[in-house]
């Protein structure tokens, strides 16, 4: 979420431009990176609660199949946010907040979503749980 807000600063190393405007890849590490963000959450949030009570299970496939479909649908939420804050940012006639490039920027974003999100449905198994671990420990303590 910091390289997000970094991006958009006007730095002088790249002649007054956002990282955004003056690297191409930007845009793209950002959301891999927070769409790993969210898959993350997701899984931790979810394995604890799976923890927690008998009625949650999730087959290790069918969790694997959950964080992509998660990512990708918080994705598409995020982008039609994106649309429309510009929408009403144009109708009030004030500055963007958040930006739209079209409808290819869309696409791509939404593809970095999915490899971010890929990539914890992965490996997240391995190192996501011990913060599972913790936000159990702290359910079954507010139970009591």
């Amino acid at each position: 979420m910091f390289l997000h807000a970094f991006g958009t600063l006007a730095l002088p190393a790249v002649g007054f431009l956002s990282l955004y405007q003056s690297t191409w890849w930007w845009d793209h590490m950002t959301h891999a990176l927070s769409s790993s963000l969210v898959a993350g959450v997701a899984y931790a949030v979810t394995r604890a609660l799976e923890e927690h009570t008998e009625y949650i299970v999730m087959p290790p496939k069918f969790m694997f199949v959950y964080l992509l479909l998660f990512v990708m649908a918080f994705g598409v939420i995020w982008e039609l946010i994106e649309f429309y804050v510009a929408v009403v940012s144009s109708l009030l006639g004030i500055g963007k907040v958040l930006t739209q490039y079209g409808l290819d920027d869309t696409i791509l974003d939404l593809f970095y979503n999915t490899i971010g999100g890929l990539l914890v449905a992965l490996f997240g198994t391995a190192h996501l749980t011990d913060l599972s671990d913790q936000l159990r420990a702290r359910i079954e303590s507010v139970d009591r």
